[in-house]
């Protein structure tokens, strides 16, 4: 379908998006907080608080959001998209809540080490650290240690799926779904024009670039000889079995769309439940741009109903 009114008139408003200079990562974040929304005007949650745990001889921070006072919670770890080089817990922090608040269940956001200061793998094993211990602790936080599920946007979409095999390949924690929201998921023939057609059909123009993804990967993978590890591009893997079931969110004018979609191919090959789901008509990054517009409400409305239904 064609763009949806709203998603035509914002990439309108940001029409200089392609010529923007990307080559420092500083100015992109110090671009992305700029845009951040006050904190008395995003969505009240009934109890918020940050703690940083112990891993890898550092401290990771996290932020909990918890939506009502009941024992034994569901848990879902979300980890924030960025490109693996940009976003925070503040950059997310709206769509956490509204996550906590329509799931009824606590989230964690993860305060993961980025790129390029931190190449691959530290972000993801941060990531895995912190699902690790939320398992262990499990009484400490007050959730259920047999629902405990991963979900992220975009590269924040690539370490959820990431931390599931690597999961299942370090024989834990047990992780009960995952959430992969615009996943970048192939490294390796994501730059080859006839893999994807997505690329070139909403490779510019469309605020997520082709040329932005590619000098992203560039600053997470600082060796080219990784580009075909599972935990860089699980497409890549020769086993997705016995891994949790999976819901996948695509957006019809996102260059990863079909890297995304082509990954739910693979799990449903591979034997593991997956559900796969196209919004119409709007693009990479639509759950928190437009998170107040129909395609974001009925995003977050499936992301509760595959999380909240027996597989």
């Amino acid at each position: 379908m064609e763009l949806r009114p709203h998603v035509k008139s914002f990439l309108e408003s940001i029409s200089k998006i392609d010529s923007t200079p990307i080559s420092n990562v500083m100015e992109l974040r110090r671009h992305q907080m700029s845009r951040v929304i006050p904190v008395h005007q995003r969505p009240h949650v009934w109890h918020v608080e940050e703690i940083s745990i112990p891993a890898h001889e550092r401290a990771i921070p996290i932020r909990i959001y918890t939506p009502n006072a009941q024992p034994q919670l569901p848990l879902l770890l979300y980890f924030h998209g960025g490109g693996f080089c940009i976003g925070s817990l503040e950059s997310h922090d709206v769509i956490c809540r509204r996550l906590a608040n329509e799931l009824r269940w606590k989230v964690i956001a993860v305060d993961y080490r980025l790129a390029p200061e931190n190449p691959f793998p530290a972000g993801v094993e941060d990531c895995y650290a912190v699902t690790k211990w939320c398992t262990e602790n499990a009484s400490y936080l007050n959730v259920n240690p047999s629902v405990i599920a991963v979900g992220g946007d975009s590269s924040g979409g690539n370490f959820a799926t990431v931390v599931t095999l690597m999961a299942r390949d370090r024989g834990g924690p047990s992780i009960c779904k995952q959430v992969l929201i615009s996943p970048n998921t192939d490294f390796y023939q994501s730059h080859i024009p006839t893999k994807y057609a997505s690329y070139a059909e909403c490779g510019s123009g469309y605020l997520t670039t082709e040329r932005g993804i590619s000098q992203f990967w560039s600053w997470y993978i600082q060796n080219a000889d990784l580009a075909r590890h599972p935990y860089v591009s699980p497409m890549q893997a020769t086993d997705l079995t016995d891994l949790p079931p999976a819901l996948i969110i695509t957006a019809e004018y996102d260059p990863l769309r079909d890297e995304g979609e082509a990954y739910a191919r693979r799990l449903d090959e591979s034997g593991v439940p997956v559900r796969a789901i196209r919004f119409e008509g709007t693009i990479h990054g639509f759950l928190g741009i437009f998170s107040d517009q129909e395609e974001g409400k009925e995003a977050l409305a499936a992301m509760k109903q595959f999380l909240t239904t027996s597989v």
